[in-house]
């Protein structure tokens, strides 16, 4: 125990609770830790977004400027003009006719008979006739023809025969047939065929 001299005042006893000294005001950043750190993450998102636009830009700016293709123009369609047209010649040329000849036997007998056609030679010299015929009668009946074949203006007469058409019934038509023999002369170039007499009897 500590004992104190005559005259000295003891000091007072330590106080039984420490008080410990007053802590240092924190700073206001330390107060504001929330704000400060949602700011700065704001300021990075900016500086950020302004890099990206500039080198954006930057870019566009060095890129050359797109040149347009040139517009293509159809090449023009060549004119064609259409040849002149030729009229027409005011007269036909005169045709070619056999002459005009009577032909024997009954009027509606001849009517029967249409014209006679003639082929041209065969490789054996044999030119065939076809004459049309149509009945007009009210009976089946037999046609004999009789033809010659001479030149175009009748003056020679080269060949004749008979063709024969049996029994050919009322309203119809059929074909009378017969030939001409030219043997190794041949046809001449000029020969025509002409209805001298037409004959119709009733068939039975």
């Amino acid at each position: 125990m500590a004992t104190t001299e005559p005259g000295v005042q003891a000091p007072p006893p330590p106080s039984p609770y420490f008080e410990a000294p007053p802590a240092a005001p924190k700073s206001w950043f330390r107060r504001h830790w929330k704000l400060v750190t949602v700011g700065a993450v704001v300021a990075l998102i900016g500086v950020s977004a302004a890099a990206g636009g500039g080198s954006k830009d930057e870019t566009s700016a060095d890129a050359p400027p797109a040149t347009e293709a040139p517009a293509t123009t159809a090449a023009p369609a060549p004119e064609t003009t259409a040849p002149p047209a030729t009229e027409a010649p005011t007269t036909a040329p005169p045709a070619t006719e056999a002459p005009s000849r009577d032909i024997e036997g009954d009027e509606d007998e001849v009517d029967d008979v249409g014209a006679a056609v003639m082929d041209a030679p065969d490789l054996i010299g044999v030119s065939y006739i076809h004459i049309p015929v149509t009945n007009d009668s009210s009976k089946a009946s037999t046609y004999m023809i009789d033809i010659a074949v001479e030149s175009a203006d009748g003056a020679t007469q080269y060949k004749t025969t008979v063709a024969f058409l049996n029994d050919v019934q009322p309203g119809q038509s059929a074909s009378a047939e017969t030939m001409i023999a030219w043997g190794s002369d041949g046809a001449p170039a000029d020969a025509t065929v002409r209805i001298i007499e037409v004959d119709r009897t009733e068939s039975f």
